[in-house]
């Protein structure tokens, strides 16, 4: 079973670096910027695999580290980042929507009161396939686990270092940061199948999204998302929508508020009842 599963995972790099780009360039080794280690130091430490004189002079615990020659790939990251993002570059990403400042739309809960509905988009082959249709807004399904963190961080410290653009990792976890603000949000996520948490705790997955995006560069104008951003503030810009998520932020953002409206709406429902059969006792 082993040995069939490390020649899975052999054949499936194999494919991978044959589709990348015929000219190479350079090896390298970069190190991570400073601003983005003091987030999360232990997410950018080599465990398993260190390349170049990252370990020079130092004493590893546990597995010996690898000597790699890298011949197609800039870096192994530049592999992980071609894995995951391919499905999803290969697609026309519009940009018709240039603006020199992003304007961020609502948290999970937000978007529900202005009445826009979550799903999770089964039919996408890429986490990042993020789309917002007739008032639905359709996410790929996350796995979040103990490397989920560690995962991310590292692509995003890749993007900021080549300078790519777009840079798609980066512009995915800030349109998460801006879903998530609490873990009533995550919650919400976690129910519409959009989040599959195997951390057990909604509080950690909402502290990871909001510590993502500190000390990360965004570039506004190359921004993956800039479609999807203007298509959901329009709609919760848009009188009756306005309208409704103002009226369900008021009076049902809590049990105790709807109960309380639903109290007032049923007294005068029935003070107006008993003002009819006054009327009607007096005309007869």
């Amino acid at each position: 079973m082993l040995k069939q599963t490390v020649h899975h995972v052999s054949t499936r790099i194999d494919a991978r670096l044959r589709h990348l780009p015929s000219e190479t360039s350079n090896p390298c080794i970069f190190r991570v910027h400073a601003r983005l280690r003091k987030e999360n130091e232990k997410a950018y430490e080599p465990e398993i695999l260190a390349i170049g004189h990252y370990h020079h002079g130092s004493k590893l615990p546990g597995p010996k580290p690898l000597s790699v020659s890298p011949e197609k790939v800039e870096h192994l990251l530049h592999l992980m980042h071609f894995s995951w993002c391919s499905s999803f570059t290969g697609r026309k990403v519009s940009f018709t929507i240039k603006e020199s400042k992003l304007e961020f739309i609502k948290s999970t809960i937000e978007l529900l009161e202005f009445g826009i509905k979550f799903t999770d988009a089964r039919e996408s082959t890429s986490v990042l396939d993020i789309k917002f249709e007739n008032g639905v807004m359709k996410i790929p399904t996350l796995v979040v686990d103990d490397n989920t963190e560690c995962f991310l961080r590292n692509l995003i410290a890749y993007e900021q270092y080549q300078r790519t653009e777009p840079r798609y990792v980066t512009d995915y976890m800030t349109l998460m940061d801006c879903l998530i603000s609490s873990a009533k949000d995550v919650e919400i996520l976690r129910h519409k199948g959009i989040s599959n948490n195997c951390l057990g705790d909604d509080e950690a997955i909402c502290t990871m999204f909001n510590s993502l995006g500190n000390n990360v560069h965004v570039l506004s104008w190359w921004f993956c998302y800039t479609q999807v951003f203007h298509n959901v503030n329009e709609h919760c810009r848009r009188g009756w929508n306005k309208q409704l998520g103002q009226l369900r932020h008021d009076y049902f953002n809590s049990p105790w508020s709807t109960i309380s409206f639903l109290a007032a709406a049923a007294l005068l429902l029935l003070t107006l009842a008993q003002t009819i059969f006054s009327a009607l006792s007096y005309w007869k």
